[in-house]
């Protein structure tokens, strides 16, 4: 019988995405997205306090904190945490992640299952970095440039058990930068054989929080309220996230990243 190969998943257009981000903060797109959310698997709050459930995998993420100039961005993400905290009081709903794991997820590489099956029990981890190491010098300056990629966050979005701010950009250009360093990554050959592929099109954002428990028709509603006056008080200021690099990381849960010195890093900067 012959194997069928995963279908390709392709990349939004920088109009369709821009669409995309835009909608999903609206009134009308909070509403949908209110109406799926469920419990996520990662985070539960058991016996007075939360606990992180085992995710173990590696990604290839741009952290806000060793991006630089994006020390004032930090402080404003966590007030905005505060502020879901205080707009929707539904008790421990809401668990909010730690500053230091702020990040944009550049490329998706593998996690849980097929982290298991073509990493660790295939006993290639010790060498995987080494393996992206080669994937990031095969990418010959894709997505270089002078000045950092400049994602402007405009609001926050529900999807499916978290809580994040989705980011758009105002040049094509740095969006294409992004998409064109997926396009190369994803079509390393090495890492093409254990099933490192792309599974869904890029989307900018800033995961802040992950839900769980049984919510309501008014717990919904009140979510979707909360999130309406936090998108109102976002789009009177400007909120950026400067991004200059992007670096292998390692997870054993979704609150904490981790680095090594052996986890290559690839800049989108000119040298």
């Amino acid at each position: 019988m012959a194997v069928t190969a995963p279908q390709q998943i392709e990349e939004l257009s920088f109009d369709d995405y821009t669409k995309r981000q835009k909608y999903e903060v609206t009134s009308e797109g909070l509403v949908l997205r209110s109406a799926k959310i469920m419990a996520t698997d990662k985070f539960h709050y058991h016996h007075g306090a939360w606990e992180k459930s085992p995710y173990p995998g590696y990604a290839i993420v741009s952290m806000v904190s060793t991006n630089p100039g994006n020390d004032e961005l930090t402080s404003r993400l966590e007030k905005l945490q505060r502020l879901l905290t205080d707009l929707w009081q539904v008790p421990n709903s809401c668990f909010m992640l730690p500053s230091d794991s702020f990040h944009q997820t550049v490329a998706n590489t593998l996690s849980a299952g097929r982290f298991e099956k073509y990493i660790r029990s295939a006993g290639i981890e010790q060498n995987y970095p080494a393996m992206i190491q080669e994937a990031f010098e095969g990418l010959q300056d894709t997505g270089r440039a002078a000045q950092p990629i400049t994602m402007q966050l405009i609001g926050l979005s529900i999807f499916g058990s978290a809580i994040g701010i989705l980011g758009i950009f105002q040049k094509s250009t740095d969006f294409q930068r992004i998409v064109d360093f997926r396009e190369a990554f994803y079509s390393n050959a090495t890492l093409n054989a254990i099933d490192i592929r792309r599974t869904r099109p890029f989307i900018g954002h800033i995961t802040l929080a992950y839900l769980d428990g049984d919510f309501t028709a008014d717990d919904r509603n009140g979510l979707v309220a909360a999130c309406e006056q936090i998108n109102q008080e976002v789009s009177n200021q400007e909120m950026v996230f400067k991004i200059s690099k992007t670096a292998l990381r390692r997870y054993d849960d979704l609150s904490c990243f981790h680095t090594d010195p052996s986890y290559p890093e690839y800049s989108f900067l000119n040298p």
